[in-house]
């Protein structure tokens, strides 16, 4: 069982060091990272933090298109 414990230990360190690389990386990102489901209206999964900083709404808002959809913030080109 020790040994199990500390493979299961090794496992959540090498996760926690991947989520902290990963972290870094959308942290320091100037713009905005997301990811959305591929159904009817493109629903967010996932926002940066850096919405807010550029939108002024904050990513919570995107999420599930719960507030407002990501598409109705971008300019028409």
């Amino acid at each position: 069982l020790a040994g199990a414990e500390r493979d299961r230990n090794n496992q959540f360190a090498m996760l926690t060091e991947s989520e902290n690389r990963y972290r870094a990386v959308v942290d320091n990102i100037p713009g905005v990272i997301f990811r959305s489901r591929i159904a009817e209206d493109w629903p967010v999964e996932y926002m940066s933090d850096n919405v807010e900083r550029i939108t002024g709404y904050p990513a919570s808002d995107f999420i599930d298109n719960k507030v407002r959809r990501f598409g109705s913030i971008i300019h028409p080109s």
